[in-house]
């Protein structure tokens, strides 16, 4: 019996410590309950932080992106943007090959290349050496470099003096021609060249004045602009005529427009592109009327969306760049992830659709009809309402037979890039000079720009064909 009240008091007594430690484990289980809930609520606090936060960068992202828009939209050409601002400048890097550094070599970069040597230069009467100052023997070889000179220009002022002669036939009296000279001008025809060259450019007309001034011609900003006029005139429009001549006899070609101002007032350039050839006119508006103006090619050509050059047009392809461009940089913000899923889903298929186009080597009737069909149904898909993608859609509808036009002729490009590139001088010029103020209006402007953008795109010299085409002019005149 008391063996039976030892165990009942012992276990009395275990359950009297176990008791005390559920009681010490209990308090430490509060503490630590406490402690996340002090953590938790400074977490809660942090989160609101973060998502007040980040409303605030939405907002600020929304208005810098409404901002972007105004200088970086699907009109824009990839040209006008800086180099930091291309995605697709980071992936070609990322993709480049290049080979090793030990590999590399003068020989291979085509920069390296020298030209065929005009003369030959011999440099020697080395008798002693550089470093010990003791007599030098001389060897049979030859080290050679070849260097390309250029002359600093030096201006001179020369008087010339004509033989005067009589005719008695006639009753009249003949001076020899002075060469290089233009008429009522005290500069020769090299500084009226090289002027002009710096307007075609676009210098402005003081820093053009300032450049010469380091050559000693001295001539205010009033004189460089009437050289410019005068140039101008007796460039003269016949190899503009020739232009306008080989783009009607060109199969297709690219259009497009831009701004300009002159005398305070907007006028627009109308500009069409081929392979070969750049042609400019300016008007005072850019209706219907004005795009039939433009020489127009046989079967057809390209556009950004423009319903102008449709009269003129007979086949019309709309550029794949600007429906591109729309697609990558979308106007409005997303709101939720899926639009974003849907929208990046769409866009992959207008790739893969183009990339397959593109590549493309037959042309029909047939094949242009399997693409229009394919890009139909793409479009008119089911697909949740969003607001960019269905400005895409439209976009895309409302020249629905118009995009895949080059599958059905040899030769048609599917985006007016070269007509882009044929403008984008014109914009900076517009940028740098705001304005023209000649009193022949902007249309010799856009002959000088026509032959310029033409000869960059035959490989000729621009300023061989103007000293053509003014000595030409001054030979008509009978001044030469």
């Amino acid at each position: 019996m008391a063996s039976e009240l030892e165990r009942q008091l012992l276990r009395l007594e275990n359950l009297s410590r176990g008791n005390q430690w559920l009681q010490e484990e209990n308090k430490e289980l509060r503490k630590e309950i406490a402690q996340l809930k002090a953590d938790s609520a400074k977490k809660d606090e942090k989160i609101q932080e973060l998502q007040n936060a980040l409303l605030e960068l939405t907002e600020k992202f929304d208005k810098l992106q409404k901002q972007l828009r105004k200088y970086h939209n699907e009109n824009t050409p990839s040209g006008a943007l800086p180099p930091y601002l291309k995605d697709e400048l980071t992936k070609i890097v990322k993709n480049a090959e290049e080979p090793p550094p030990e590999t590399k070599s003068a020989k291979s970069n085509p920069r390296n290349k020298r030209p065929k040597p005009d003369r030959t230069e011999v440099h020697g009467c080395l008798e002693k050496c550089p470093k010990c100052r003791r007599k030098l023997r001389k060897l049979k070889k030859r080290r050679e470099r070849v260097i390309i000179h250029l002359s600093f220009p030096v201006s001179e002022t020369v008087l010339h003096q004509s033989e005067v002669y009589f005719c008695d036939h006639c009753d009249k009296e003949f001076a020899a021609q002075v060469p290089d000279a233009i008429p009522n001008s005290k500069y020769d025809l090299n500084i009226c060249l090289l002027v002009l060259l710096l307007n075609a450019i676009g210098t402005t007309q003081r820093k053009t004045m300032e450049i010469l001034g380091w050559f000693g011609v001295l001539m205010c900003p009033a004189t460089t602009n009437n050289i410019i006029c005068n140039m101008q005139k007796l460039l003269g429009t016949r190899k503009y005529r020739e232009l306008e001549k080989d783009i009607r006899k060109t199969l297709f070609g690219a259009y497009d427009k831009t701004t300009h101002r002159h005398h305070g007032m907007t006028y627009y350039v109308q500009a069409v592109a081929t392979a070969r050839t750049a042609f400019y006119r300016i008007f005072a508006s850019g209706t219907y009327a004005t795009a039939k103006k433009l020489p127009a090619t046989k079967f057809g050509g390209t556009s950004d969306g423009t319903r102008e050059y449709d009269a003129i047009l007979k086949a019309i392809q709309r550029c794949w760049a600007h429906l591109l461009r729309r697609i990558n940089y979308p106007a409005r913000t997303f709101n939720e992830q899926w639009e974003i899923g849907q929208f990046v889903a769409f866009s992959e298929k207008i790739g893969r659709l183009f990339h397959d186009a593109k590549h493309e080597k037959r042309r029909s009737v047939a094949v242009r009809k399997k693409y229009d069909s394919m890009l139909r149904g793409i479009a008119l898909a089911q697909y949740k309402k969003e607001a960019n993608l269905t400005e895409v859609l439209n976009y895309i509808l409302s020249y629905e037979g118009e995009w895949f036009t080059f599958l059905r002729y040899k030769g048609m490009k599917p985006t007016n890039n070269d007509v882009e590139r044929a403008l984008r001088p014109l914009v900076i010029r517009r940028k740098v000079s705001q304005h023209t103020w000649g009193s022949q209006g902007p249309q010799p402007l856009a002959i000088v720009q026509s032959l310029r953008e033409t000869c960059k795109l035959r490989g000729e010299s621009f300023p061989e064909l103007a000293r053509h085409e003014v000595e030409h002019s001054l030979h008509e005149m009978g001044k030469s």
